[in-house]
């Protein structure tokens, strides 16, 4: 929507997003030529104009309630009273607030400059919370706190024009925050800390290494300080460890023991010893070794015992009791499941029952399966996004390629396939693209429109693995190099580490990596 103020002592009329001083609008003449369907209102009264336009594919419920408030009695008389009306003296601050919010990060900025009456205006939770609901930020934990000091939290100047500005409203300097961090991303701007361990896990800015006797965590956000934490059970080596939040969680054979960070330590809540299936089958084709495989939704820790997995056992988190078990297959026949997978609140698994290949879905909050059809081939790897399913078929352990199968979640018959290295990850992205790799060039394919031309990366280099960051950000291990690539232009951004990596997690605020060549080898590339 644009709105346009006129007056007849002007030659011209302007739009109100013209960087411009003054408590209104002054003037510019904007032709729109592209675009040909166009609702016009107009107000007219003595020599002043309003006009309020929007194109026919917008909403029109602002343009309705203008309407509705322009009838009103106090508008004509106020403009009976004045011969030179400001939007702002006559439109209530929640139209305005609407009105602003079709407008991009640009022109919001050009009005902000327009006046301080304007720019208070546009401080308004409601345009920055749309505009950060757009860019997908609403539930990003790390923006509330950083490693660095942020100098964009509730900056003041000290001169006598910014003393006159209020502090910026929460969703904008949550969005100024996230800008700030992918600026540091494109300009590579981070903080290199040596770890003084082999790192294992990574997750929530903690970093993780396990041995015989001890857990040690290296805490990114409490200046590197390093912990060193007793297992519970010394005759047992760490299968495996987890971090979620404030909790430490760690799997020795059958035990599970969940710790709560209480300052600078860990208190242990809970330990607790899985129970075994009645199911008599001894099989275990996935790929982690250990006797158990752990999953997480917000609520439940998911189990699946890898020697008898026709049950999945789910644990409170936060208590350790065990709530429900539930069945894989209704069929007596025992299962041999091979890859199980969480997103949002479901579970998804791949499994094969009597040579006949299935890939099922439990929905936790509606305590059901929702979800089941049978695929041709065995499943090794699921990748699972809001829309589509994606697996890995790989009939041969020792080949490296494999195929990939699509399928979108809500019709499972239509089937997409494309081929890829087995061993590198497969990313489905919010907008519904597919990004793979055949070892030194990654696709990005796109899923809704198939028969699309897809695009490509072109690297200088063997693709080891590579992670998704921030919005259109993916970070490319080359086995000599760390590069950042903007996968939606499709072009290199930087080239962070010039060694050998021989492992890396990567979030939206951090590179954590292994070096091929010391035995002390852990990195934290801090980008925040």
């Amino acid at each position: 929507m644009t709105i346009w103020y006129a007056s007849k002592d002007k030659k011209k009329g302007r739009a109100i997003d013209e960087k411009l001083p003054g408590n209104g609008c002054m003037f510019v003449n904007i032709q729109p030529s592209s675009i040909q369907y166009i609702h016009i209102l107009y107000f007219h009264h003595m020599d002043c104009c309003f006009i309020f336009t929007t194109v026919l594919h917008e909403p029109c419920i602002q343009l309705c309630l203008i309407v509705n408030f322009l009838k009103k009695k106090h508008l004509q008389a106020s403009l009976l009273k004045k011969k030179k009306v400001s939007l702002m003296d006559c439109i209530p601050v929640e139209i305005l607030e609407q009105i602003f919010s079709y407008l991009g990060l640009t022109d919001l900025g050009n009005c902000s400059k327009v006046s301080t009456e304007w720019r208070e205006i546009i401080n308004s939770n409601s345009i920055w919370s749309r505009l950060s609901a757009v860019v997908g930020i609403h539930n990003k934990e790390y923006l509330k706190k950083s490693l660095v000091y942020n100098p964009l939290r509730a900056f003041r100047g000290v001169d006598d024009f910014s003393q006159r500005l209020s502090p910026d409203c929460h969703w904008r300097s949550h969005f100024k925050k996230y800008k700030y961090l992918e600026e540091n991303w494109r300009f590579g701007t981070f903080t290199v800390l040596h770890t003084g361990f082999k790192v294992t896990y990574y997750k929530d800015r903690m970093v993780a290494n396990t041995n015989s006797s001890n857990i040690e965590l290296f805490d990114i956000d409490n200046k590197g300080k390093k912990m060193r934490i007793p297992v519970a059970h010394s005759e047992f080596r760490v299968d495996s460890i987890f971090i979620l939040k404030e909790f430490l969680i760690y799997v020795q054979k059958c035990y599970i023991i969940c710790m709560r960070k209480n300052g600078n330590t860990y208190e242990c809540v809970y330990n607790i010893k899985v129970k075994n299936s009645k199911c008599n089958h001894k099989i275990n084709t996935l790929q982690d070794s250990s006797r158990l495989t752990l999953k997480f939704t917000s609520r439940y820790i998911v189990i699946l015992d890898n020697k008898h997995p026709c049950k999945l056992f789910f644990y409170n988190i936060f208590s350790g009791f065990l709530e429900k078990e539930v069945d894989v297959t209704p069929e007596k026949a025992c299962i041999r499941c091979h890859f199980i997978k969480i997103f949002e609140e479901k579970v998804y698994l791949t499994y094969t029952v009597n040579n006949n290949h299935f890939i099922s879905c439990y929905d936790t909050v509606e305590g059901a399966w929702t979800l089941t059809f049978e695929i041709d081939t065995q499943a090794c790897e699921l990748t699972v996004s809001r829309n589509f399913i994606c697996a890995k078929i790989s009939t041969e352990p020792n080949m490296k390629n494999c195929e990939l199968q699509v399928w979108p979640i809500q019709n499972q018959e239509e089937m997409y396939t494309y081929f890829a290295d087995k061993h590198l990850p497969i990313i489905l992205t919010s907008d519904d693209k597919i990004i793979f790799s055949d070892d030194v060039t990654v696709h990005i394919q796109e899923l809704v429109q198939p028969s699309k031309v897809d695009y490509s990366l072109k690297l200088n280099g063997k693709v080891v693995d590579m992670m998704p960051v921030m919005n259109n950000l993916i970070v490319i291990n080359t086995s000599m190099s760390l590069q950042l690539w903007d996968w939606k232009k499709a072009e290199q951004m930087q080239t962070f580490f010039r060694d050998k990596v021989v492992s890396m997690w990567v979030d939206d605020k951090t590179v954590v990596l292994n070096k091929f060549d010391e035995q002390f080898n852990g990195y934290v590339l801090a980008f925040w």
